[in-house]
């Protein structure tokens, strides 16, 4: 009896540890923020701009993008809003490597949150 109560002593301060790890995100605006930083820090890797480059040299342009997250942090859907002169091979290409990204945020299980997000793409 003893053993079994050590047991589910041990159990429970591991569970409540592995909570403590990983922070959840309380409002949306902290997820925006995270989904932001995550997105612009693509935008910012030279692997990324040397593909841009690439494929479409001295593109510039502006566009407001509507991005579907769920609780694991899995890009979902990707809508365009609003583009600059944006052909449809770049909206493409950007809709890979955007859904192809893994975001840093813990939801609610099976919680699905919308993100709008303005992206400044300087080539």
């Amino acid at each position: 009896m003893l053993r079994l109560f050590l047991v589910l002593l041990g159990l429970g301060s591991n569970l409540s540890g592995l909570s403590a790890q990983t922070p959840k995100p309380q409002t949306e605006s902290e997820v925006q923020q995270v989904v932001a930083k995550t997105i612009n820090g693509l935008l910012a890797k030279p692997s990324f701009k040397n593909k841009l480059q690439r494929k479409f040299p001295g593109f510039q342009g502006q566009v407001t993008i509507d991005l579907g997250i769920n609780y694991k942090g899995k890009a979902v859907s990707f809508y365009v809003v609003a583009q600059e002169m944006a052909p449809t091979d770049f909206i493409d290409f950007l809709s890979d490597q955007i859904l192809a990204c893994h975001f840093p945020i813990k939801l609610d299980k099976h919680q699905l949150i919308k993100i709008r997000h303005t992206l400044r793409i300087e080539n």
